[in-house]
């Protein structure tokens, strides 16, 4: 049995490059935080460019507002004329729509909007509406306060143009704590 015998041969010797030491391609801090932020900047820049797509290509704008386009009427950020024209008020120019929303489906259809009034102006109602009598089962003053109080909204005093159906207006009026005016309109009408 023979022996070999090995020696350690460098790879200058054998013809080879030379391996690079461990830590010659270290980044300096600089090259790292300018990567780092531009990577930061990257996805921000595709977060807000997807929302903003998404929001444009799913909820194009029609004649009511923003609806999605797999389901028109499913709609968001309603149109002043629409929903005027849906609840039969006048709203005063400068108005502002904070929230507003509709949908239809096979067994009716509804609409929701909160208005944001300029100071000292008032909403035309149309000839339909009566005050509502909360006592009478034709105003839902539970649902009404409770869209009031989660918005802290004080309720003052609502219409409706609902006959004791199941279809109908209702126009809420209430205020803030900086006394702005607010009216909150809904309406549901069935199939």
């Amino acid at each position: 049995m023979t022996r070999r015998r090995y020696e350690i041969v460098s790879a200058a010797e054998l013809g080879l490059p030379a391996p690079e030491e461990r830590h010659a391609k270290r980044h300096s801090l600089r090259a790292r935080l300018a990567l780092m932020g531009g990577a930061v900047i990257a996805v921000v820049v595709l977060v807000w460019g997807g929302g903003f797509v998404f929001r444009f290509v799913t909820f194009p704008p029609f004649e009511s507002g923003r609806c999605f386009v797999l389901w028109p009427t499913w709609c968001i950020s309603l149109s002043e004329t629409w929903i005027e024209d849906t609840a039969d008020v006048q709203l005063p120019p400068g108005s502002r729509i904070v929230e507003s929303g509709s949908s239809e489906n096979f067994f009716g259809s509804g609409m929701s909007a909160l208005v944001r009034l300029p100071s000292d102006a008032e909403v035309e109602l149309g000839s339909g509406y009566t005050q509502c009598q909360y006592a009478s089962t034709t105003c839902l003053s539970d649902e009404e306060q409770e869209y009031f109080e989660s918005r802290d909204l004080t309720r003052d005093h609502s219409f409706t143009d609902k006959d004791g159906q199941n279809s109908g207006t209702f126009v809420s009026f209430g205020h803030d704590d900086e006394g702005a005016v607010w009216v909150y309109i809904r309406a549901h009408h069935e199939a």
